[in-house]
C-alpha cells in the first residue's frame, strides 16, 4: 500500500507464480528453454494495482511497479524468481511497455483469456537487471 500524510492513496498486490514455458519460447532470452526439462519459470505476479483517481498521472505507478522490481530482484537470490509478470488490462498495456514488460506468446490460452477477460500476460524477464547489477 502507497499512503501520503496517512492517506492511502495506492494498492498493489503480488504473489508467488510461474509462466509455462510455452508463453516465452519466441523471445530471445527464452529460445533454450527446449534443452532443458523446464515446464514453467517461476515468477512474481502482480496481482491488483490501484492509484485512486486524484493522484493517478503522477508516477506513483511507475513508483510502485520499481518498488515490485527491486523486490523481485532481491528475493531472486534466494527463490530462483525469473520473471514479473501480470494479467493486464488493454487500457494498461502501454504503460507496461513502456516499462520494459513484454507480451507472452499468444498461445490458445492467451486468446480466450484475452476474449474473456480483456486481458492479456505481459513478462518483465529480471534477469535482464540481475545482469546489469552485478556489472
Amino acid at each position: 500500500m502507497a499512503y501520503y500524510d496517512g492517506h492511502l492513496v495506492a494498492y498493489y498486490t503480488i504473489s508467488n507464480a510461474v509462466l509455462r514455458k510455452e508463453y516465452l519460447q519466441k523471445h530471445r532470452s527464452f529460445t533454450k528453454l527446449g534443452e532443458y526439462r523446464v515446464e514453467v519459470i517461476p515468477a512474481i505476479s502482480i496481482g491488483r494495482l490501484a492509484v485512486e483517481i486524484e493522484w493517478q498521472c503522477k508516477g506513483i505507478r511507475r513508483m510502485i511497479i520499481q518498488r515490485i522490481v527491486m523486490y523481485a530482484l532481491d528475493s531472486s537470490r534466494f527463490s530462483g524468481t525469473r520473471l514479473l509478470i501480470v494479467q493486464a488490462k488493454q487500457d494498461a498495456f502501454d504503460f507496461y511497455k513502456k516499462l520494459g514488460f513484454e507480451f507472452a506468446e499468444d498461445t490458445k490460452r492467451e486468446k480466450q483469456r484475452f476474449k474473456a477477460r480483456g486481458t492479456r500476460t505481459m513478462f518483465f524477464d529480471i534477469k535482464a537487471l540481475d545482469y546489469l547489477r552485478t556489472r
